[in-house]
């Protein structure tokens, strides 16, 4: 029997609720210790082999087990699981909950998917994916972004995979020009939903239902030369 199965620890309630939470701050109600075994676990994610070669997880620069064995259960640091299945975790210490995955629900950010054409795009004008935006003095890292003096329309095959679709829609603030820019996001030939951008306006919340889309349209109209954000586009299944 290996050194793991052999030790025994004094664990309080505050260091347990540590392994679970890191740094996400979590305080326990009780001092009470317990005794737990440590005994590396091996992990398989779809196959492939996820096990700490120490036995231990850094849990943002701190190294805590990887897992402990408390009453015939094996106990896991919830972070470092999320993880192996790249999920986000979170802790809302207002409402005492822990946030696992996607708060907006499952789907997938529009950045990720390539468009399915791009058509009237000039060497004049560009189309970027997840570079810095800024609008109304916030800045984003996340989402769409044109440059335009034409009509532009970048089409996404959805496959009616999605209900809606989300994000933060405006002009950015180091456009050289401030002229009237209108968005169109059209489902299957069909309008959706219109946006007038104007200069000095606040950006506005998008959120557009797409249910049984096959096909998604943006489509940009400015009779000048503007830059346009979708900060945080993303679609829900």
């Amino acid at each position: 029997m290996n050194s793991w199965s052999k030790a025994k620890y004094a664990v309080s309630g505050f260091v347990v609720g540590a392994l679970f939470f890191g740094s996400i701050g979590f305080a326990a109600s009780s001092s009470q210790s317990i005794q737990v075994s440590l005994q590396k676990v091996f992990f398989k994610i779809n196959g492939v082999d996820k096990t700490t070669s120490d036995g231990m997880y850094d849990n943002n620069g701190t190294k805590v087990p990887a897992s402990f064995m408390y009453k015939g259960t094996n106990y896991l640091p919830m972070r470092m699981v999320a993880e192996m299945l790249g999920k986000e975790v979170k802790w809302d210490g207002k409402n005492s909950t822990v946030l696992v995955g996607s708060e907006k629900g499952e789907g997938v950010y529009l950045a990720n998917l390539n468009p399915l054409k791009i058509e009237n795009l000039s060497p004049s004008n560009y189309f970027q994916v997840n570079q810095e935006m800024a609008m109304n003095g916030q800045s984003y890292t996340s989402g769409i972004q044109l440059r335009d003096r034409s009509n532009v329309q970048v089409h996404y095959a959805l496959d009616s995979n999605y209900k809606t679709f989300t994000g933060l829609i405006g002009l950015d603030d180091n456009a050289i020009n401030k002229d009237t820019f209108t968005v169109t996001i059209s489902g299957d030939g069909r309008e959706i939903k219109r946006y007038t951008l104007v200069e000095g306006s606040s950006p506005q919340e998008l959120i557009v239902d797409v249910t049984g889309v096959m096909n998604l349209t943006i489509k940009y109209e400015t009779d000048g030369y503007n830059t346009v954000d979708i900060a945080n586009a993303y679609l829900i299944r």
